[in-house]
């Protein structure tokens, strides 16, 4: 039975083989789609009684093999077909369509899937280069080991460290992107912001119990500085 996911949106890519994956990304890369149910459970029902009902069996015996009563039988087999309870989406509006659409209701049904931008081969070529950077391997190190041209990832290098540099992180050749002079130098910066959000709170408080206790008029503040004495006890 074709499973239902109702706890959506869900990922193409989890649910449906590549090749559905790649045709619905022609349609709607990026974008959620409602994939309909076959038939509805009140269609199946209906369907059910019918075919029971050509089969020659009773009322009774209906009744027992959907579960349901007597009348609900009499009722499913006076009324007419019931119209589908989903319309499907516009991408599937043409016959290559409704065909896909078939095709993706053998995995899955009544659910919601987002269908994920397609990325290019070279695309996950070269995140996969700078994945590697950022672990501290060298330029000629990535070369050998995909068998790439060295001059192509020496450049791809250049690009990436100036990146990095951009955003303030350093780059050593053969060492991790985030060194513990970085970490360092993070937990530093996070302290200072933090002790500046302390410091104005506190700043905010005082002047929330100044108003409180003297109104709106504010307090005049006189800066005191203290005046040496001389040893007789008179200023200098």
């Amino acid at each position: 039975m074709v499973p239902r996911l109702k706890h959506g949106p869900v990922n193409a890519a989890n649910v449906l083989p590549s090749a559905l994956v790649t045709a619905l990304q022609s349609l709607a890369a990026g974008q959620h789609l409602y994939i309909p149910a076959i038939e509805s459970p009140v269609v199946r029902r209906w369907r059910a009684v019918r075919q029971a009902q050509q089969r020659g069996a009773s009322l009774p015996m209906m009744a027992q093999q959907l579960g349901i009563a007597p009348r609900a039988v009499a009722r499913l087999l006076a009324a007419p077909a019931p119209p589908a309870s989903r319309a499907v989406a516009a991408q599937f509006a043409t016959p290559q369509g409704r065909a896909l659409l078939r095709r993706i209701q053998r995995h899955v049904e009544a659910c919601v899937l987002y269908v994920p931008v397609a990325v290019r081969k070279v695309d996950q070529r070269h995140r996969r280069i700078q994945r590697l950077f950022s672990l501290g391997w060298t330029p000629a190190r990535v070369a050998v080991h995909l068998h790439m041209n060295a001059r192509h990832i020496a450049r791809i290098y250049q690009s990436w460290k100036a990146e990095q540099e951009q955003h303030g992180r350093t780059v050593i050749p053969g060492q991790p992107l985030n060194s513990a002079e970085d970490r360092r130098r993070a937990a530093a910066e996070h302290d200072q912001r933090r002790r500046a959000r302390l410091a104005a709170q506190q700043r905010r408080a005082e002047h929330a119990r100044e108003r409180e206790i003297f109104g709106d008029e504010g307090v005049e503040r006189v800066s005191i500085r203290p005046v040496p004495l001389d040893e007789h006890g008179g200023r200098p």
